[in-house]
C-alpha cells in the first residue's frame, strides 16, 4: 500500500493576490485624498483595518503580509498540486482539464468590471447623449478630460480609485498661459474632491462656462467611465506597459510610469482615435 501524503494547510488568505490588491486600493484611494472612514464605507472595511494597512505601507513601504514564526514551508505550489491531486484521485491533468473545459465552451475570461446603473444614472446619461450627441469632432477635441488613477508596485491592479484634491488642477499645473486655454472645455468626473466649493470657484475663474463637471454649467453623467478616455483606453493601455516591467521599488514604479507616459504622448495618433471614439460611445 502507497503511503499516505498528507495535505499541508493551504496558504493563509492574506497571501491571497486579491487580498494584496485589495490593501493595494486602499492605499491608493488614502493617497488620492480620501479619509479613513470614507475608505471604510466603499470598501467594506473596518476604519481600524484601513488604518493599520495606510501605517504598514507609511513604515514599511509595503503591504504583503509579514512573515510569521514557525517552521517554513517544504513544498512548491507545484508539490501542493500534486499531493491534492493525489488525495483527490484524480485522474487527469492540469492539461487535460484545462481542454475540457475549453471543449464545454468555458474558456478562460477576465472578468469585465462595469459601474452599477440606478434609474437616475440613466437618466442623466440619456440626457447627457441627447444634448452632445450632435457635437462635431472639433467639439471633442476642445475637451481636456480628467481623471486619475493608482499604480502599484505591490500587485498589478486595473482597479481604478478616485479622487484626488482639487487643488492638482491648478492652472500653474497645467498651462503655461490664459491664452493656452482659450476655447478649451475643462472635464471632470464629480467626484466629493472635484465638487468642493473651492474647486467649483477655481473652475468658473479659469473657464468660464467653459466646463463639464458636478455643480458646473454643463453636467456630466455619475458613474460614466466608459465615455471618458482616460478611463476606457489611457490607463488600460498605460497599466499593460507599466507592469510588463518588473520594479523593486517605489522609486522604480514612478520612474516607469513617466517613461510609459512619456511613450503614450510620443504617439497622438492613438490618442486622437480614442477621442473620436467618444462621438461614437456618445
Amino acid at each position: 500500500m502507497p503511503e499516505r501524503i498528507h495535505r499541508r494547510r493551504p496558504e493563509p488568505r492574506d497571501n491571497n493576490p486579491d487580498i494584496i490588491m485589495e490593501r493595494g486600493m486602499v492605499i491608493g484611494r488614502y493617497h488620492a485624498g480620501k479619509s479613513y472612514s470614507q475608505i471604510s464605507r466603499e470598501m467594506g472595511l473596518s476604519r481600524n483595518t484601513v488604518k493599520a494597512w495606510v501605517r504598514r505601507y507609511e513604515e514599511e513601504g509595503h503591504v504583503r503580509t509579514r512573515p510569521r514564526p514557525g517552521r517554513p514551508r517544504v513544498t512548491t505550489p507545484q508539490q501542493d498540486a500534486a499531493i491534492y491531486a493525489t488525495e483527490l484521485d484524480l485522474p487527469c491533468s492540469i492539461r487535460t482539464t484545462r481542454k475540457r473545459l475549453l471543449e464545454a465552451g468555458l474558456p478562460c475570461r477576465v472578468p469585465a468590471r462595469k459601474p452599477s446603473l440606478t434609474a437616475d444614472h440613466k437618466a442623466q446619461r440619456l440626457q447627457f447623449t441627447e444634448k452632445y450627441a450632435g457635437r462635431d469632432l472639433e467639439f471633442w477635441r476642445s475637451v481636456i478630460f480628467t481623471d486619475e488613477t493608482s499604480f502599484s508596485s505591490v500587485a498589478a491592479s486595473w482597479r481604478h480609485c478616485r479622487r484626488h484634491t482639487g487643488s492638482r488642477y491648478e492652472a500653474k499645473h497645467i498651462f503655461e498661459s490664459n491664452r493656452t486655454r482659450k476655447g478649451l472645455i475643462f472635464q471632470h468626473d464629480g467626484a466629493p474632491p472635484h465638487y468642493s466649493r473651492q474647486a467649483t470657484q477655481h473652475f468658473n475663474q479659469e473657464f468660464p462656462e467653459r466646463w463639464i463637471g458636478r455643480g458646473g454649467p454643463h453636467l456630466w453623467p455619475a458613474r460614466s467611465p466608459d465615455l471618458t478616455p482616460l478611463d476606457f483606453h489611457l490607463w488600460g493601455r498605460m497599466k499593460d506597459l507599466v507592469y510588463n516591467r518588473k520594479v523593486n521599488s517605489r522609486e522604480e514604479l514612478f520612474q516607469n510610469i513617466q517613461e510609459t507616459a512619456q511613450e503614450v504622448k510620443n504617439n497622438p495618433v492613438v490618442l486622437r482615435q480614442a477621442i473620436q471614439s467618444v462621438l461614437r460611445r456618445a
